[in-house]
C-alpha cells in the first residue's frame, strides 16, 4: 500500500505546473524555505504560501481516490 501511495503521489505531482513541480520537489528534497527561496527568487513567506496550497491541493488528490 505504501509503494501505490508512493506511486500515486508521484503521479499529482508530475501533474502541476512545472514552478510548483519544482517547489515541492524542492521541498521533498528537504530544502529548507530560505533554500528555496534563494533557488527561487521568491520570497520565505511566499515560498511556504505557495507550498502549502501545493501540499492543500496534493491532499484534496489523495482525499478523492479514498473516497
Amino acid at each position: 500500500e505504501k509503494q501505490e501511495q508512493l506511486n500515486l503521489l508521484e503521479k499529482f505531482i508530475s501533474e502541476l505546473n512545472d514552478f510548483d513541480k519544482a517547489l515541492i520537489l524542492l521541498y521533498l528534497d528537504d530544502k529548507s524555505y530560505a533554500e528555496i527561496a534563494e533557488i527561487t527568487g521568491l520570497s520565505v513567506t511566499n515560498v511556504g504560501t505557495k507550498l502549502g496550497r501545493i501540499r492543500e491541493k496534493l491532499k484534496m488528490k489523495f482525499s478523492h481516490i479514498n473516497s
